[in-house]
């Protein structure tokens, strides 16, 4: 590399260059890992919609095809139709609403960005920050 005739040091220009290209990876790198990062939490996403999909599913198939079987049996059991009815009803509803919420805990986990990338980029920020300030007062 050249160097200035007066200090024996890379020149500003040269250093500066130097400068740039190092924060140009870094910036790709930062952005790389925001999209593996927001990938990851598109899958996580995605996941909670199964859940969901599936608790409605379960839902639905469910009461549809054993909602009068369990309710027979509870009124051989001795409850009156009505009743067994709504006591089937509530069973099928707690099953799904756990589904549900399971479902809603994985998007909601998801929800939480990028945390190390933004990290990263302040931190990125302040190191410029600081090498911009004693260059400048060199």
């Amino acid at each position: 590399m050249p160097t200035d005739d007066h200090s024996g040091q890379k020149p500003t220009a040269s250093l500066l260059a130097e400068a740039f290209a190092a924060l140009t990876r870094l910036l790709r790198g930062e952005l790389a890992l925001a999209r593996a990062e927001v990938a990851e939490n598109l899958r996580a996403v995605l996941r909670g919609l199964a859940y969901l999909v599936i608790a409605a599913l379960l839902g639905l198939v469910g009461l549809n095809f054993t909602a009068t079987a369990l309710a027979a049996g509870l009124v051989a059991l001795g409850l009156t139709p009505l009743w067994a009815t709504v006591a089937v009803a509530a069973g099928f509803l707690l099953f799904a609403g756990g589904f549900a919420q399971f479902g809603l805990y994985l998007m909601k986990r998801a929800q939480h960005g990028a945390p190390r990338t933004a990290q990263n980029l302040r931190r990125d920020v302040e190191i410029l920050k600081d090498v911009v300030t004693k260059d400048e007062k060199s």
